[in-house]
């Protein structure tokens, strides 16, 4: 067991958890799942598909954004700050980088049979 001194005394470190252990950035994602949200509300597509769309691209953006858009915002913001704005913009971003991607292997990204 990893331990660390903390005024002297041997204690024990505290568990990450199986989230953070997972890669899991806990603060981004619930972050990125209410940016996701009010995209979608925004949005104003009443489908149950496209708020899970959202909600869904806003968590994984986030956990996986959030923390290099703090070193890129101009302004000083924590990462659920950041996690929040990267998931409000989330299926914009997503559609951004698929367009990136079309462009630089089309084939990563054709539809089957053709399409």
């Amino acid at each position: 067991m990893r331990t660390w001194k903390k005024s002297g005394l041997r204690e024990p470190m505290p568990d990450p958890g199986i989230l953070e252990q997972i890669g899991v950035r806990v603060p981004a994602a619930f972050a990125g799942l209410a940016g996701g949200l009010v995209g979608a509300w925004a949005d104003g597509r009443a489908g149950f598909g496209s708020w899970m769309a959202y909600v869904g691209a806003g968590v994984l953006t986030a956990n996986w954004l959030a923390e290099p858009a703090i070193q890129v915002l101009p302004i000083k913001v924590s990462e659920g700050v950041a996690g929040f704005i990267i998931g409000t913009a989330a299926l914009s971003i997503v559609r951004l980088l698929i367009g990136a991607v079309k462009r630089w292997h089309p084939e990563l990204v054709s539809k089957p049979n053709g399409g």
